[in-house]
């Protein structure tokens, strides 16, 4: 307790001395690129550069003053406008909360962690909320959204300052509740302290990030945190999943569990193919079913998952069934792309799925559509947990019939090198259907212009992303655009065929 009041006592004063220096709370920072006058700028150590090596260019910029980070630093401060704060990383969310008059204070903010699910089931959320005429933003990593308005993030969840900022932002356009993904980095970087949480939810636990964490224990303890650390009305768990179930252990309050298997929200898939599924769900003795457009076990869990968070806030299970209905795919999780020809086309599917849990049951989901051939395109990205990449190769050889390893954000790193990797995964048995290229747009390219029209294939690793990292550089790249001119390029080629057939009769 006496620590808490320390830590009010000294937001109060650099709110004061913020207020003294005639700061108009406007904005804050830890971007000293994006400074303009007015702002507070933050000064904390990054991954990769020292914001407090910046401080003279945000004050020539305009800052109207600098919160500096002290652990660590050496610099003298000779500037009223510079306000040296201890601790400042871990503290800048609850001191960015209090600048911006507490936004979370006014809105329904459900919070979503786990490996894989998370930007799923905020869209989709955010989709329910807004129908029961509860207009919801979106967090994560899709940008920021709320209706047909979107703008950029740059992290699935962004930095403590630009937290806050978003949620301010939100609300001053007419949001009441914000559906934000909470990534482990996140948790473990205290970007989402000084948040208040109404529901919090957890959705699995399977490997990502090692390069970061280091163990799935330490993994684990980040996604923990959510729970926690963090007081909220209602928390959401997966009790299928190993993980969920340790936490529904732990007799947290305001618990309820949701499940295929076993949950307080219980599921069962009735029916599925490559149109849909129709998923019964129980609550209480009572149920209904759910038919819908999405595909795959791992989307009947995510809806569980939102079905669960709707239930906990009070609306009927009924009214849940009809808006689980209408839900629409977020871009890049499992979407179909086609093009309007009269040439019979494979079935494309583009999906966001970069660990080998989700590889795996992204597989699954597409060979249940019952193809006569699956084929698979995908690589890992650079500079990120080199561990899973045989793993990977594995997965995509034991479920595929077809595998195109190749670059997905080789970042700097060497992507044949990365290549090499993935198939070192693969036996001997099992390589001769394993094909390489370095470029990506020429695997896309390749799969699909060979594929048989009652072939299924599956673009996984980028989903929505509209570039490719190479070198520190993003070029423009989208899996979905390059899907669709293989289509287009497939369909001239049949055409042109057919067109040769006939001359000859």
């Amino acid at each position: 307790m006496m620590a808490v009041l320390e830590d009010a006592a000294a937001r109060a004063s650099i709110l004061s001395r913020l207020d003294a220096l005639a700061v108009k709370r406007q904005r804050m920072t830890v971007d000293s690129r994006t400074v303009s006058p007015g702002d507070v700028f933050v000064a904390i150590p990054g991954s990769l550069v020292d914001g407090r090596d910046f401080v003279a260019l945000a004050l020539a910029q305009g800052a109207a003053a600098v919160l500096r980070e002290t652990s660590g630093a050496t610099a003298k401060n000779d500037d009223t406008r510079v306000i040296d704060v201890e601790n400042l990383s871990a503290r800048l969310g609850d001191i960015a909360d209090a600048f911006y008059g507490h936004p979370s204070s006014s809105l329904r903010v459900i919070g979503i962690t786990g490996t894989n699910g998370k930007t799923s089931i905020a869209n989709w959320l955010s989709q329910a909320l807004s129908a029961l005429n509860m207009p919801c933003g979106a967090v994560g990593t899709l940008g920021v959204s709320l209706g047909a308005k979107t703008w950029s993030t740059h992290n699935t969840t962004p930095d403590a300052a630009h937290v806050q900022t978003i949620l301010r932002d939100l609300k001053d356009v007419g949001a009441l509740a914000v559906a934000m993904e909470v990534s482990s980095h996140a948790l473990e970087l205290h970007r989402v302290t000084g948040t208040r949480f109404d529901a919090v939810v957890f959705t699995n636990l399977t490997q990502d990030h090692l390069d970061f964490h280091g163990t799935m224990h330490a993994y684990g303890a980040a996604k923990a945190k959510l729970f926690t650390d963090y007081p909220a009305a209602h928390r959401i768990i997966n009790a299928d999943d190993e993980f969920g179930a340790q936490l529904i252990a732990k007799k947290l309050p305001n618990t309820l569990s949701y499940g295929l298997d076993q949950g307080d929200v219980l599921g069962h898939v009735e029916s599925m193919d490559g149109s849909g599924m129709r998923l019964a769900i129980s609550v209480a003795g009572n149920t209904v079913s759910v038919a819908t457009r999405l595909i795959g076990r791992f989307n009947a869990y995510n809806l569980l998952a939102v079905a669960a968070t709707l239930v906990a806030a009070g609306v009927a299970l009924e009214q849940v069934a009809q808006i689980l209905s209408s839900l629409t795919p977020a871009p890049g999780r499992m979407q179909r792309v086609s093009t309007i020809s009269n040439v019979a086309e494979p079935c494309v599917y583009v999906d966001y799925a970069h660990t080998p849990d989700a590889l795996a049951k992204a597989l699954d989901t597409v060979r249940e559509t019952r193809p006569q051939a699956l084929t698979v395109v995908f690589g890992c990205g650079g500079d990120r947990d080199r561990s899973k990449r045989r793993l990977m190769g594995k997965i995509a050889a034991d479920r595929a019939d077809r595998v195109y390893v190749t670059s997905d954000n080789p970042r700097r790193e060497q992507p044949a090198a990365i290549i090499d990797e993935i198939i070192a995964g693969v036996s001997m048995a099992q390589r001769s259907a394993i094909n390489r290229f370095v470029l990506r747009r020429v695997a896309i390219h390749q799969a699909i212009t060979t594929a048989d029209a009652n072939d299924a294939i599956l673009i996984a690793g980028k989903g929505h992303e509209t570039y490719q990292e190479i070198n520190g550089i993003r070029d423009a790249f989208s899996d979905v655009d390059e899907a669709l001119l293989a289509l287009a390029a497939r369909g001239s080629q049949k055409q042109n065929l057919r067109g040769a057939g006939n001359v000859g009769q």
